[in-house]
């Protein structure tokens, strides 16, 4: 037992002196080693020891780089020696470009061969034109463009091209022109032209020749409304077609225009009602064809939309810049057309007589709208006018009697100086009589900016009721204002000086007007049939009144006269007859106070002295009881007081003027009280529903034809 023990502690022992031992000593003593890491080259390095131990480790490669020989390589970051080189692979070479390494992201190989298999249409495959013999051929081509030598035809064979009267491709003689077309010498007698179709053939055959000279024309209005004819063979000799050679051609349902035409008048196939394709040579360098309308080349221009189509909605291409004079002329079935801003200009007639057309808009980008070009769109209710838009052409909107509404889309000011040829039927408000800016209805007129007033601008604007015109502008143009009936106020300024031909003429309910001191002339009929005109006042510069200026202002009973220039005359027909029917007249140098003139519910009277005579009446009432203060009726005072049914004379009535009732075609019978003394000539002239007139006991003279044309009368 005690050699155990001692062999234990001696154990012991020694454990604690090799514990000892490592302690102080530096050398490291290792059974399992870690760590480190190794490479293809080296083995790891024991992180304990410092010893190198286990195996060689694997290659790091980089990425695959091109060897541009079709292989790529990678190398190992341990090793520049350590590569590996492959085939490139993958991708897919064309007849263009070689395939494209999946690894290398690198082109390798070789082009694949051209695949000859498409058959495409154009110039630069063409082999040779289509000819009366053969169809056109043309060479197949690879997708990249590259041109086989093999062919393949297209199309059909055309027609004979005949030079000098024989076909250069067959040698046949060319057939004559079809008997009834007659032919006229042009250009210096050197060449011909169709002028004319009298024959009956449907089908129609024009030669290159004629008497041996070619035909280069097809003069305008040639083929005019050949309602039978089906089919016109137009030869290359043509370079020109007239202004509606064809027009009213109605069976005509396609025709084909050869590349020799460069010249196309205005609306050439118009009325064409059954034509649905016009066909134009691809060779064509100034026309072509888009969906069977005619356009200029590049689509720059529609020359022509074809009648016969039965859409009733058409778009115009965005390419269109100009609208071609006549080019939808008569295109019956379309309802509505619609206009890219591309378009800056509209030809004349270009809408003529499409009747069925009912709203347009004209884009900002057009400054001119021609000539005729809505003539005849009957169904038209509405058009919105840009304020691009300057000037606008001769009967522009004539016959467009369903208008009602005319937008505007700039300013009062730009409106009022908008160019309209001299014909009333260049402003569409002839027809409408509404005129909306920026979709208000205009009732007002207050101009700002404006320098002019150019004619025709508010014609027949029958809601307008006042006009107040600035010192800035200096002109009011003929019929500026024309048959504006619900215009009772003008305020003119102080710069205008002349005032044109028909200016106001039938502003109905136009009562009184002073005319600036910076006027110098009013124009022939300028207030004409302003029949509730009863005063007017005239500037200092008025130098000149034309003829008629105030004809059939039959109420106007005041004048004053501020001018040196000109001397107005009661009962004188000089000076525009402004003094016409005056009951007083105030020259420079007379003395005027105030007006004699007042308004007493509607009916105006005028004072002189202890007369109280009554000249009109302004209101709305059909039956009228006069006042029992008035002493006399004027002459015409109801003149043309068409609704007016019955009328009560007081007893203060002492005298009916010259024509005060005549044609109140609704006034039934009329009591003449014994105060009156005198009934004027033509006094009841043209009541033709009046049946019973009694007179007073106190009539002593009754004028030529007072009751003249009372076609119902029956007793008096």
């Amino acid at each position: 037992m005690k050699r155990k023990g001692l062999l234990f502690v001696a154990t012991l022992l020694l454990g604690v002196l090799s514990l000892c031992l490592v302690a102080c000593d530096d050398t490291k003593v290792c059974n399992v080693h870690s760590g480190g890491t190794a490479t293809c080259v080296e083995k790891a390095e024991c992180s304990v020891c410092g010893e190198t131990y286990g195996e060689l480790g694997e290659h790091n490669y980089g990425v695959w780089t091109s060897n541009n020989n079709g292989t790529h390589s990678k190398v190992c970051s341990y090793e520049s020696s350590h590569v590996i080189t492959e085939n490139c692979s993958g991708g897919t070479a064309t007849c263009t470009t070689k395939a494209v390494c999946d690894d290398c992201n690198t082109s390798y190989g070789q082009l694949e061969p051209h695949v000859f298999d498409k058959e495409v249409v154009e110039e630069k495959y063409l082999k040779s034109k289509a000819t009366c013999t053969e169809k056109a051929k043309y060479y197949y081509s690879c997708s990249c463009g590259a041109v086989s030598t093999e062919t393949f035809e297209f199309g059909e064979v055309i027609s004979c091209n005949y030079l000098e009267g024989v076909c250069e491709w067959c040698s046949e003689p060319e057939p004559s022109s079809t008997e009834g077309l007659t032919f006229t010498l042009i250009n210096n007698d050197l060449e011909y032209e169709v002028s004319g179709y009298n024959g009956t053939s449907t089908e129609v055959y024009i030669a290159s020749t004629h008497n041996g000279k070619p035909i280069t024309s097809i003069g305008s209005l040639a083929f005019e409304y050949c309602t039978s004819l089906t089919s016109v063979t137009i030869p290359d000799s043509v370079i020109s077609i007239g202004d509606v050679a064809f027009t009213g051609c109605t069976s005509l349902t396609s025709i084909e225009i050869p590349d020799s035409v460069t010249s196309i008048g205005i609306g050439p196939f118009a009325m064409c009602t059954s034509l649905t394709s016009i066909i134009v040579d691809a060779n064509n360098l100034v026309y072509e064809s888009i969906d069977g309308n005619l356009y200029s080349k590049e689509g720059k221009e529609l020359v022509q939309y074809v009648a016969g189509k039965t859409t009733t909605s058409f778009s115009i291409p965005d390419s269109v810049t100009s609208i071609g004079a006549g080019s939808f002329g008569y295109c019956y079935t379309l309802t509505n057309i619609e206009i890219p801003n591309s378009v800056t200009s509209i030809g004349f007639s270009a809408f003529e007589g499409c009747t069925s057309l009912t709203s347009i808009k004209i884009p900002d980008s057009v400054i001119n709208i021609g000539e005729r070009t809505f003539l005849g769109c009957t169904s038209l209710t509405s058009i919105e006018i840009p304020d691009s838009v300057t000037s606008i052409g001769y009967w522009a909107f004539y016959d467009c009697t369903s208008l009602t509404k005319v937008n505007y889309t700039g300013t009062i000011d730009g409106w009022a100086q908008i160019e309209f040829d001299d014909y009333y039927a260049s402003n569409p408000l002839c027809y409408a009589k509404n005129l909306y800016i920026k979709d208000q209805l205009v009732t007002e007129v207050v101009l700002t900016t404006a320098t002019k007033i150019s004619t025709y601008a508010f014609y027949g604007c029958d809601l307008l009721t006042s006009i107040e015109i600035p010192d800035s502008v200096t002109s009011i143009g003929n019929y500026a204002f024309y048959g504006c009936t619900s215009l009772t106020n003008v305020t003119i300024g102080n710069s205008v000086t002349s005032i044109g031909n028909y200016a106001f003429y039938g502003c109905t309910s136009l009562t009184n007007v002073t005319i600036g001191n910076s006027v110098t002339s009013i124009g022939d009929w300028a207030f004409s049939d302003c029949i509730s005109l009863t005063n007017v006042t005239l500037g200092n510069s008025v130098t000149s009144i034309d003829a008629f200026a105030f004809e059939g202002c039959f109420r106007l009973v005041e004048v004053v006269n501020k001018s040196t220039h000109i001397t107005i005359e009661k009962d004188s027909s000089s000076n525009g007859e402004i003094g016409y029917y005056a009951l007083a007249v105030y020259n420079t140098g007379d003395k005027f106070i105030e007006t004699k003139l007042s308004n007493d519910n509607g009916y105006i009277i005028y004072t002189d002295g202890e007369e109280k005579i009554f000249v009109g009446y302004l209101g709305t009432e059909t039956n009228l009881i006069l006042p029992n203060y008035v002493t006399k009726i004027n002459e015409k005072a109801l003149h043309n007081c068409y609704s007016l049914t019955s009328i009560a004379i007081p007893d203060s009535v002492t005298s009916i003027g010259d024509g005060a009732f005549s044609y109140c075609e609704s006034l039934t019978s009329i009591e003449i009280p014994d105060s009156v003394t005198s009934i004027g000539y033509s006094a009841f002239y043209g009541c033709t529903s009046l049946t019973n007139v009694t007179i007073g006991n106190s009539v002593t003279s009754i004028g030529d034809g007072a009751f003249s044309y009372c076609e119902s009368l029956t007793s008096i």
